[in-house]
Order: structure tokens, then C-alpha cells, then sequence
């Protein structure tokens, strides 16, 4: 792959998964930065935290197994876990911490 392709490919990969971001916020609607609606004590970033132990858990489980499942294949495991990885990133900025 030539460092064009390369930046052509991250650029579409970035997009998309921008796309899918916000038709999920637009879905569910804020609902990954504010706190759990179960468990109010933990912050956004804490409760986005646990999705990704729970996102890394299903990729474990999908990698170890070779478990071909159509409603959530390793690729949409992995864009979720970037997805939250991003959440994440948001939720540190509004809460004043950018580190």
C-alpha cells in the first residue's frame, strides 16, 4: 500500500465510523455521556469504561472461539471499542480534564 492509498483508506475507515457515531448518538441520544441510568455514581468516562471492558470481552470471546455471529462480526466489535475510545476523548474534554 502506497502512502496515498494508505491515507485514502484511514481517511474513508474515519469517515464511516464518524457516520456511525452520530446515527448511533441520534438513535440512543446522549446517553454514553451521561452517567449509567442504573448506576448514576459513575461518570460518563467511568460508564464508558465498563462498555469498553464489556466490547474488549465480546472481541476476546469472538477471537478465541472463531464464533461467526451475523448480528455482531469481529469488524463492528472493533468499531464499536474505536467508538467508545472516542466517547471517551468527548466525555474527558467536557469534563474539563484533556489530558
Amino acid at each position: 500500500m502506497t502512502h496515498e492509498d494508505f491515507k485514502k483508506t484511514l481517511t474513508k475507515e474515519v469517515e464511516d465510523l464518524a457516520k456511525l457515531i452520530i446515527a448511533k448518538n441520534a438513535r440512543y441520544g446522549n446517553s454514553a455521556l451521561t452517567p449509567p441510568a442504573l448506576c448514576p455514581v459513575l461518570t460518563a468516562k467511568e460508564g464508558i469504561q465498563v462498555r469498553l471492558g464489556d466490547k474488549f470481552a465480546r472481541m476476546r470471546q469472538l477471537v478465541e472461539t472463531d464464533e461467526v455471529v451475523a448480528e455482531e462480526p469481529l469488524r463492528d466489535t472493533v468499531k464499536d471499542i474505536i467508538g467508545y475510545c472516542l466517547l471517551w476523548l468527548i466525555a474527558d474534554e467536557e469534563e474539563g480534564q484533556g489530558r
